[in-house]
């Protein structure tokens, strides 16, 4: 999922860049609700999963940002939005902490 929203974003801003394009170029935020909600809509399984709306399935990473190795830098005046924009442009499987599939937790990878 990172790497398609990482595409998807380099893509629209060389178009746009391009000047072949007159649409607004797609931020982090539209990526990743195309990735997250816009898929399961597109699936017609948005009542289940995409978003965390209390009663659908639970599928999450939870990331830690301040790891020691991780590949950014942190800052004192980064938001929210900030860490999560590191992440999905920079960051990789040293940011997970816990994978959730149907909000079971699961440890099958070597980062957590």
């Amino acid at each position: 999922m990172l790497d398609s929203i990482r595409h998807a974003v380099q893509t629209s801003n060389i178009l746009h860049l391009d000047h072949s394009c007159d649409d607004k170029p797609l931020n982090f935020k539209d990526a990743f609700r195309m990735a997250t909600l816009g898929s399961a809509e597109v699936l017609s399984i948005d009542d289940k999963v995409g978003n965390f709306v209390v009663g659908k399935e639970f599928d999450a990473l939870v990331i830690d940002t301040g790891v020691q190795s991780s590949s950014f830098d942190l800052f004192e005046r980064d938001t929210i939005e900030e860490l999560v924009n590191k992440f999905l442009f920079i960051g990789d499987d040293r940011n997970i902490r816990s994978i959730y599939i149907a909000g079971k937790k699961i440890n099958s990878s070597p980062c957590c």
